[in-house]
């Protein structure tokens, strides 16, 4: 054995053999003291079960760790909360089933369907049902602020032959920002001299962020 480092620990290779009267004295760390059984029956071994040194008496079979679990250190401080994560979605949908009709050539805002959300992103939803003269056509867009988003126009034309004010169906959809004072609101206009009606419809704004 040697002297480590100054500090009087033990560095050991191969078996320690304890002979009489020498005792293991572990009363330091549990208060047991076990006699040694006689000379070279007991050896030092590293346990892996418990991952520590222990002896071994080589008569009995039985062993023992030369430490112990020292005591629960304190708690740490609580970390730091994580960041808020993003609210949830928020939804807003408008309907009408009062029929709604106009003439204009230029467009016009359909009853019912405009909203002025608070700022943000929204993907916004428009479908609605329409009657409109045979020989007569309709564009249906959405607008924001007043302004046109081209792509969502959609163009319908009856022929001529039909017979009444056949129906159709239609729906547009755009990703629209705006800042709180801004009005999102679907438009229709009617071409050839008739009249577009409009029934059944609704309009829907999700927030997008």
């Amino acid at each position: 054995m040697s002297v480590i480092d100054g500090e009087n620990n033990l560095e050991i290779s191969g078996s320690l053999v304890v002979k009489p009267p020498a005792t293991f004295s572990t009363s330091n760390l549990d208060g047991t003291v076990v006699p040694a059984p006689g000379p070279g029956t007991t050896t030092l071994f590293y346990n892996t079960a418990t991952d520590r040194m222990a002896y071994r008496n080589t008569v009995t079979g039985s062993s023992i760790d030369l430490a112990i679990d020292g005591a629960t250190g304190p708690t740490g401080p609580t970390g730091p909360t994580g960041p808020t994560g993003s609210a949830s979605f928020t939804a807003t949908q408008l309907t009408s089933t009062a029929s709604f009709s106009t003439t204009s050539a230029s467009y016009v805002t359909i009853s019912s369907m405009s909203s002025t959300p608070p700022a943000g992103m929204y993907y916004v939803q428009f479908s609605g049902e329409f009657f409109i003269s045979a020989g007569d056509s309709a564009n249906v867009s959405i607008f924001s602020d007043g302004v046109q988003i081209p792509h969502t126009m959609r163009f319908h034309e009856i022929a001529g032959f039909f017979v009444g004010s056949p129906d159709w169906s239609t729906s547009t959809q755009a990703l629209i920002t705006v800042d709180g004072t801004q009005t999102i609101d679907v438009r229709v206009l009617v071409m050839g001299g008739g009249t577009v009606s409009v029934g059944a419809r609704s309009l829907i704004l999700i927030s997008a962020v």
